[in-house]
């Protein structure tokens, strides 16, 4: 696991010497074979020539071994030497030059053993082995590595594209874990998430613990689109699966399994009874009418179930009276139409623009 975050780190080094070899030849250069012009080098010799001298009579008086440490074949320390680079700027300038590129290779190689590279984020999660320390902010299985991704909102086709590799990956020992998720309140877009991949590994088995997952999103004030669309989904890939599952929910005694029925079975309502969409829309939980109103839209063409919605319009409740207004627009029995006209005078405000909508849906059908 280590080589995929060593690479990019030789990788920067390698182009940061490509990039600065031609300016450290070009220095060096300057350094090696810029010598001095004729009138200096005519200056140095008849400096060194005066040196020599000078180390004679040091040699005659002191003997050879002196003249042996102070010159050696006519190169010494001395400040002719020095004089040829004062007066060889070229080489100065070669020699500053090869100092900017060694401290700029420096820099290079510092920041790719320090950093992350730019592209770091194709290697998010995968720990560096080459270190001695253990990166505690690394998940340890692929499942959290998916969900840490997913959990980054930060990089939004990232976490698309890993809630895809979730549902393609999962497995049936991630079960546990992601059933959890799906019952922990707070994170809606985790929720969401997760389902696809749960409904890959149990199918129609998953479907109480997704409407469970729902309820909980509708209480925390989400609209729960994307799970709604999965929930959906997996009820219309196999609707007798589906009402096995349903219609017990639609003569449970809990009134939250009896309202989710109710607008459920209204995706497979071709292989319902319509009795029992007619009885939920005549139960004493408002919420459970609303949503019976909702699915007999469906039921275009059943006399039974106008006449239901007909009476909905007088329901105590309003969001029932919604309800029923709107599914009399999708039903499509122009014989609402006097009556939703008869509403628009004593309507709210909030009531209204809903029966102008069904009765523009009713007489332009």
């Amino acid at each position: 696991m280590a080589v995929p975050m060593l690479l990019p780190k030789i990788s920067t080094i390698l182009i940061g010497v490509i990039l600065l070899l031609p300016f450290a030849v070009t220095f060096l250069k300057m350094i090696l074979k810029d010598g001095p012009d004729p009138s200096t080098q005519a200056e140095f010799e008849r400096m060194s020539k005066e040196m020599r001298a000078d180390l004679d009579q040091i040699a005659t008086r002191n003997g050879s071994i002196m003249r042996s440490i102070a010159i050696y074949e006519g190169v010494t320390i001395h400040p002719s030497l020095a004089l040829v680079w004062q007066l060889s700027p070229r080489r100065w300038a070669g020699a500053v030059g090869l100092s900017l590129v060694f401290l700029l290779l420096a820099i290079v190689v510092f920041s790719a053993t320090n950093f992350k590279p730019a592209f770091s984020d194709f290697y998010a999660n995968v720990p560096d082995q080459a270190s001695n320390e253990v990166d505690l902010a690394v998940p340890a299985d692929r499942l959290s590595q998916l969900l840490a991704q997913i959990d980054n909102t930060d990089n939004i086709d990232r976490s698309v594209e890993a809630r895809q590799l979730l549902e393609e990956e999962a497995q049936m020992n991630w079960l546990p874990r992601l059933h959890q998720i799906l019952e922990t309140p707070g994170d809606f877009y985790i929720r969401e998430s997760v389902a696809p991949a749960v409904i890959r590994l149990e199918g129609m088995a998953a479907l109480p613990r997704l409407i469970d997952a729902l309820r909980l999103g509708f209480d925390e004030g989400m609209d729960c689109d994307s799970l709604q669309f999965d929930v959906t989904r997996l009820i219309e890939s196999d609707p007798q699966a589906a009402l096995a599952v349903l219609l017990p929910m639609a003569d449970s005694s809990v009134p939250g399994d009896r309202a989710d029925a109710a607008w459920l079975l209204g995706f497979v309502h071709a292989k319902v009874p319509p009795e029992v969409f007619i009885r939920l829309a005549k139960d004493d939980i408002p919420e459970v009418r609303r949503a019976a109103c909702g699915s007999l839209a469906s039921l275009q063409g059943h006399e039974q179930a106008f006449q239901m919605l007909i009476s909905c319009l007088d329901d105590t409740d309003e969001n029932v009276r919604i309800s029923a207004i709107s599914s009399l627009g999708s039903f499509g029995d122009k014989r609402a139409l006097p009556l939703l006209e008869q509403l628009v005078l004593r309507s709210s405000e909030r009531v209204r623009p809903i029966v102008d909508y069904a009765i523009s849906a009713l007489k332009n059908r």
